[in-house]
């Protein structure tokens, strides 16, 4: 019980920390904030001239409101989890110069201790995403309960995605440069996870490989649920599925930090 107090101690303390930190840097806020509307620009200009030539109302049951919706909860969600992605590098870097020694020293495990810090910049692009979602509640029958089911979902993408980069930031105590690797799967990420183009959309093959894998639970199962496409029964199975396999790939994570950080030699040392 003592345990569990204190490690709940210094993680508020951590995420206090950083969140200090986060008021300095205000720019990266405010550009988010007015990268937006050009993205919604771009996104409305695109695929309006592709409903012009399909002279079609819906693609894949998506309306053009529904698509400029999507596109802007996918630009929200990424602001919220892509921070997590740059676990990798962040390893890498601590591998290479020696800063593990610092982590090792403290009284959270890093990868524990890396993830505070990221969570405590969920914070206000969880704001955005509550205000959207509320503005959104005025003009569709958007229930609070299916606010309530996309938060959860956005907290299991960010373990995921989180995850899946710590994994293969593992290897950087065996291997030279990892950073190439980081990339291919991010293009992978990007490809299934729906940030490009809606899931629905995808041709058979494709689509069964993205429901099938755990990239969509990062983007497109959160705004799938919010933009009510899914069934309630549906979306409780794939919140479900979403938890296992963010449990299955922390189990996964905790047994290759475990395995690789036995190899990890300090320089000097």
């Amino acid at each position: 019980m003592k345990l569990i107090r204190n490690t709940l101690n210094t993680t508020i303390a951590t995420m206090r920390l950083v969140t200090r930190r986060l008021i300095i840097y205000k720019a990266n806020m405010v550009g988010y904030v007015t990268s937006l509307p050009i993205k919604l620009l771009v996104s409305y200009t695109v695929w309006s001239s592709i409903f012009t030539m399909q002279s079609s109302d819906e693609i894949a049951r998506y309306s053009l409101s529904s698509l400029i919706l999507y596109y802007m909860f996918i630009t929200i969600i990424e602001y919220i989890i892509n921070p997590y992605c740059t676990i990798t590098y962040e390893m890498y870097i601590d591998a290479r110069e020696s800063r593990m020694d610092i982590y090792m020293t403290k009284p959270l495990s890093y990868v524990y201790y890396r993830y505070i810090e990221k969570a405590s910049t969920l914070v206000p692009g969880y704001v955005i995403y509550a205000l959207a979602c509320m503005a959104l509640m005025q003009y569709k029958n958007i229930s609070v309960w299916n606010f309530i089911e996309s938060s959860i979902t956005i907290v299991t993408g960010t373990i995921i995605m989180y995850v899946l980069f710590a994994i293969i930031g593992t290897l950087a105590f065996r291997h030279e440069n990892i950073l190439t690797l980081r990339d291919n799967i991010w293009n992978i990420i990007k490809l299934l996870s729906g940030v490009i183009i809606p899931i629905a959309m995808y041709p058979a093959p494709l689509d069964i490989v993205a429901r099938v894998l755990p990239f969509r639970y990062i983007y497109a199962l959160p705004i799938e649920i919010i933009l009510d496409t899914l069934g309630e029964e549906e979306i409780l199975v794939q919140i479900g599925l979403s938890i296992v396999w963010a449990l299955v790939l922390t189990c996964i994570l905790v047994n290759q930090w475990r395995t690789s950080v036995r190899e990890y030699t300090s320089q000097g040392g």
